[in-house]
């Protein structure tokens, strides 16, 4: 489960962008999400997963949400700090996770609506709401590219995963391969580039560099959103999952020891 408001409170810098919300996240509250094991009456927007994170996102920008109290503006801007933290950006509109509007409506109105205009959707006049749902359920998600984390936060990640951090351990088998695929792009890739390692000083032959890139295409459904990935994902068994999962914090504990060695 993920606590988003929460995850924005521990997450957000005084000097990025998306503190100016901080104020609005922090006072809001949301008697749907009662953490009725707290001794507090801490109220929390919780998720499951980073799934249902974008779903989330795709129901809040239906036509029919007007944004008209504070719960709902929370949400579309913890919503799209998380994706944005998670290197995430949307196809049709690639700068919105990384600076949503202050009125959430600037965008899943007019902007929307905008786009519409743009690719010849108007009846006459008119974007039909079937128009604008039709836009919002074939947003694509993708991962960026530039995504890449570094140094100390790198390692935590990796130690996180390799331990079977409590954290990691209650991530759904989605995300944990989603963890995996990410982390083991960033041990890889220098300058663009994806390097080749002598696999074979520590794995008798076990993994090689086309098993790694194997592998790598074999997980690379997760980190996406887009119907194809979803259906690649459909198509895995749970067992299927769990060995890709096992398989991979092998793969990760065998670059991370080779690149530190």
């Amino acid at each position: 489960m993920i606590d988003l408001r929460k995850y924005y409170l521990d997450n957000v810098r005084q000097d990025e962008y998306y503190f100016k919300f901080y104020n609005e996240i922090n006072d809001a509250v949301n008697l749907d999400f009662l953490d009725i094991d707290s001794n507090s009456d801490q109220l929390r927007f919780v998720v499951f997963d980073t799934e249902e994170v974008i779903e989330k996102f795709r129901q809040l920008c239906q036509p029919e949400n007007r944004f008209d109290n504070i719960q709902d503006d929370c949400w579309f801007h913890i919503v799209t700090f998380f994706l944005y933290k998670q290197g995430y950006y949307i196809k049709q509109f690639p700068n919105i996770l990384k600076r949503p509007p202050v009125n959430p409506s600037d965008f899943t109105y007019y902007e929307i609506r905008n786009w519409a205009f743009s690719h010849d959707l108007n009846d006459e006049e008119v974007i039909r709401y079937a128009t604008r749902r039709t836009i919002i359920s074939e947003l694509s998600f993708e991962k960026s590219t530039n995504f890449i984390i570094t140094g100390k936060s790198l390692d935590d990640l990796f130690k996180k995963i390799a331990t079977n951090n409590i954290s990691f351990v209650q991530m759904s088998t989605n995300e944990k391969l989603q963890e995996i695929a990410n982390l083991i792009e960033n041990l890889l890739k220098i300058n663009g580039k994806f390097v080749s390692l002598e696999y074979n000083k520590i794995t008798f032959g076990f993994i090689t560099n086309d098993d790694i890139k194997a592998f790598r295409k074999k997980v690379q459904c997760y980190r996406h959103a887009s119907e194809k990935s979803l259906k690649e994902r459909q198509n895995m068994t749970d067992a299927q999952k769990m060995f890709l999962v096992d398989y991979g914090i092998i793969i990760l504990k065998t670059i991370y020891k080779l690149i530190n060695s």
